[in-house]
């Protein structure tokens, strides 16, 4: 319903409450009206009665009588008018007419006779108003008329002859008054009923202006944006600008922009966290798979520094070999100068042991050969400790070269240790033949001298092998410290590395709640997206 509606409903409401108003006040008006002329037709008839009360006191008293008073009496009532056509009139007690002064032929009749135009008796209805003691209502002709008009009238009977006055007014006058009222009340109310009329044409005007429409159609737009179809049109007249409706549409056109800033928010946010999870997914896989080589690597340079350990043994055995083998050249050295010393000594018998010294020779040669040996293996140990070095500098990546190495470095120990062992065997042998020769050696001063010259480079031979011990034990004695130092180092990188394998497991935990967290972020992006998929745009 419009508002111009439901202000002529409120208006036809109160213009009924205002006409129930004002009959309920004529009706009041009436009664009270009645009221005062019943209390005046009382009055009016007491008056008489206090009249006829005069005269039975002064016949009673002597003072004139009976009859003369009840004829001045009479009289006096009958003279007693009031209004324009008000009189008395005087009944005996059978209801007899005793006095009449409008009509004096009902003198002698009785009351009971005369009948209302509705078929009552008046002498019925003024018993039972003296029963009662009350005002009677009946319907009776003015005087020179045949209309009956209400009329309200009152009896009393007096005590002294028993005489009964009565009077009535006509209640034309109570209706006279009671219309003119009403015609006052009607103008009043129909001016009220147009300035209403206007004022609600005003307010309905000014509500309409206010809202920009009907409230209805308000409602109607506030439920659809309620709703989430912010695509509805809101309706405004010409040149609104400062109504509700148009303050509805502006917001619906904002919230309209907002909404879509918000879809295009969530829907970018999704995809945005979409990604973020699988790259943290991504992220905490490789944290785990670094965490796990971390691991890994930790254990390998665990056991690479065991490695190192052991090869670092190996090679201090190493060097307490090649350490014995110097000594065994320098033993070796010694008795080959004894021997020399011994030969210089037996000068005139090395003629005789030239056969021996001939063989001697032959052990020379294999000496020789043995020197060869020692030298090729002195040669290939320093290769060895080159690249035992490379190694060294490469086991941050790899340990097993040194056990390469170090296998090698330990065979080339053997080899020189069996070499300076057939050395010694072979300069024992010399030193037998020597002993076998010596009673030869008179004769063999030629070959004496030969062997000395021989001697002489065995010794130098020896000598050289002293020097590539030296050397071998120097270098494996390098060796040795780079594989402590490269223990150290493997020790401290397996710290190291340990430490990478902690914060590796860090860093995955701190990956695997990562996609946690991302997890629940794109929930709760799909959540807005699907919350503002309650509004429809378009």
């Amino acid at each position: 319903m419009s508002v111009k509606k439901q202000l002529m409903t409120l208006l036809v409401a109160i213009v009924l409450g205002m006409v129930l108003m004002a009959a309920w006040g004529l009706h009041n008006l009436r009664s009270s009206l009645q009221e005062s002329y019943q209390q005046e037709v009382i009055r009016l008839s007491e008056s008489a009665l206090t009249i006829i009360q005069s005269y039975e006191k002064a016949a009673a008293s002597g003072q004139m009588p009976l009859a003369e008073a009840q004829a001045r009496a009479k009289a006096a009532v009958m003279s007693s008018r009031y209004g324009k056509d008000g009189y008395f009139f005087i009944l005996d007690g059978k209801m007899n007419f005793v006095a009449h002064p409008v009509k004096p032929q009902l003198v002698g009749s009785s009351m009971f006779a005369l009948k209302t135009p509705d078929g009552r008796s008046l002498g019925d209805i003024f018993s039972q108003a003296m029963r009662e003691n009350a005002a009677v209502y009946y319907p009776w002709p003015k005087p020179g008329s045949d209309e009956p008009v209400e009329k309200v009238s009152v009896v009393l009977k007096s005590a002294g002859w028993g005489w009964i006055v009565g009077t009535g007014i006509y209640t034309d006058e109570i209706n006279a008054d009671v219309q003119g009222h009403a015609i006052e009340q009607g103008i009043a109310l129909l001016i009220l009923i147009l300035l209403l009329c206007g004022l609600v044409w005003k307010i309905s005007s000014n509500i309409i202006s206010q809202l920009g429409g009907e409230p209805a159609y308000a409602r109607q737009v506030v439920r659809e944006i309620a709703a989430g179809r912010l695509q509805t049109q809101v309706k405004l007249n010409a040149g609104d600008h400062d109504s509700l409706l148009a303050g509805i549409a502006s917001m619906q056109n904002d919230l309209r922009a907002m909404v879509g800033q918000v879809v295009s928010a969530s829907e970018e946010l999704t995809g945005t966290v979409g990604a973020l999870s699988s790259h943290v997914a991504q992220v905490a896989g490789r944290a785990s798979q670094q965490s796990a080589a971390a691991s890994a690597m930790a254990v390998s340079v665990e056991q690479m520094t065991q490695s190192v350990g052991v090869l670092s043994g190996n090679a201090e055995q190493a060097r307490l070999l090649g350490a014995r083998s110097g000594e065994f050249s320098r033993e070796g050295g010694a008795v080959v100068r004894d021997a020399a010393d011994e030969m210089r000594q037996i000068n005139q018998k090395v003629d005789v042991a030239s056969g021996t010294l001939s063989s001697l020779a032959g052990d020379v040669s294999g000496i020789s050969s043995i020197v060869a040996v020692i030298r090729d293996i002195a040669d290939q140990t320093n290769l060895l400790a080159l690249n035992a070095a490379i190694e060294a500098a490469r086991a941050g990546e790899s340990g097993r070269g040194f056990a390469v190495v170090a296998d090698e470095v330990r065979k080339l120990a053997e080899r020189t240790s069996t070499a300076t062992g057939e050395i010694v065997t072979k300069i024992g042998h010399i030193q037998q033949l020597s002993e076998n020769t010596r009673s030869a050696m008179q004769d063999a001063v030629g070959k004496v001298v030969l062997g000395v010259g021989l001697t002489d480079q065995g010794q130098e031979a020896i000598s050289r092998i002293e020097q590539s011990a030296d050397a071998v034990q120097h270098a494996v004695q390098d060796i040795s410290n780079a594989l402590h130092e490269q223990v150290a180092a493997s020790t401290d990188i397996a710290q190291h590395v340990e430490q990478v394998a902690t914060s590796a497991s860090d860093n995955a935990a701190i990956a695997a709640e990562a996609a946690g967290k991302t997890e629940a972020m794109l929930v709760l992006a799909r959540q807005l997206q699907d919350s503002v998929q309650h509004f429809k745009l378009r």
